[in-house]
């Protein structure tokens, strides 16, 4: 029997007493605001150093003007440390794009050697940054041991994560139709896909 919890680890039990099987979270752009699981993530994340880089992903690639990102003590709301302003304002200013990036690379080092599960990966997300955030989050899966589950209905997402030039071959893409059967899995491994979107950029959702 395995239980599932909010901002915690899942706990098995096979016989005996339950023990943790591994830690795991669930990321969706519909729960941004778990305030537990955001001080959980950032203390974690600073202590694995990983902040220091997920700060520098979004100066590099979205607002070059970023200096820092802090966790205040009210209500857990993340401050930015801006060139173009006077005092560090909320992280919301920024829009739902830099609040995607941070909490997403935020949690890694929580679920360190556990799983991932990220929903609607793309939302919120501006497609000139997909190849290099695909990269990054790939990176930090395998730095922190962690298995990424992540869905998402789009086609410029998938061929990111196949077309950024890191490890293709540990990208498993799964398309998902129903009928009248039921749903239906079909398995793609990533160089057999890698190749088909190269050569006649193959779109899995016309499949």
């Amino acid at each position: 029997m395995t239980d599932f919890f909010a901002g915690r680890a899942r706990r098995t039990q096979l016989e005996g007493e339950p023990r943790w099987l591994c830690p795991a979270v669930l990321h969706s752009p519909f729960s941004l605001a778990d305030p537990d699981l955001l001080v959980r993530c950032n203390e974690a994340s600073i202590r694995a150093k990983s902040k220091e880089r997920i700060v520098a992903f979004v100066r590099r690639h979205i607002d070059p003007g970023i200096r820092d990102i802090a966790l205040a003590s009210e209500h857990s709301r993340f401050l930015v440390t801006h060139d173009r302003m006077r005092e560090a304002v909320d992280l919301a200013t920024f829009g739902e794009g830099v609040q995607r990036v941070l909490l997403a690379g935020l949690l890694f080092a929580a679920v360190s050697g556990g799983v991932l599960l990220i929903d609607e990966f793309e939302n919120a997300l501006h497609t000139s940054v997909l190849t290099e955030f695909t990269k990054f989050i790939h990176e930090l899966a395998v730095d922190f041991n962690v298995q990424v589950f992540l869905t998402t209905h789009s086609k410029e997402t998938v061929d990111a994560f196949l077309l950024n030039g890191y490890r293709p071959e540990e990208v498993v893409t799964f398309l998902l139709k129903q009928d009248e059967a039921g749903t239906r899995a079909t398995r793609f491994a990533g160089p057999s896909l890698k190749a088909c979107v190269e050569v006649g950029d193959v779109d899995l959702r016309r499949l």
